[in-house]
């Protein structure tokens, strides 16, 4: 699960539990936390070693930043198809 480690006006770091890694998301996708959209800047893994010099835990940071209201709905409106014409197409 993610957990937000720092928060500041225009970025958020998330570090995510090593159970999900399968999950993350890319640089330029869109996440939607607390109703809020964020576009990924960056994602950045750190090993850390646990005990003997052999074992390491990856730990992931994912950068976030906030996406303007105004072209949050300029996507939205992108991503609804239009509506489908009435009747088979008309073919010449």
């Amino acid at each position: 699960m993610a957990q937000v480690a720092f928060a500041r006006e225009g970025a958020v770091l998330f570090r995510v539990d090593p159970a999900h890694l399968r999950v993350l998301p890319r640089i330029g996708e869109i996440v939607v936390v607390d109703d809020v959209p964020h576009t990924v800047v960056d994602v950045e893994h750190w090993a850390h070693p646990i005990g003997d010099l052999d074992r390491r835990t990856l730990a992931t940071t994912v950068y976030l930043r906030p996406v303007p209201a105004a072209d949050w709905e300029v996507r939205r409106a992108r991503r609804i198809a239009p509506p489908a014409p009435k009747g088979p197409p008309t073919r010449y």
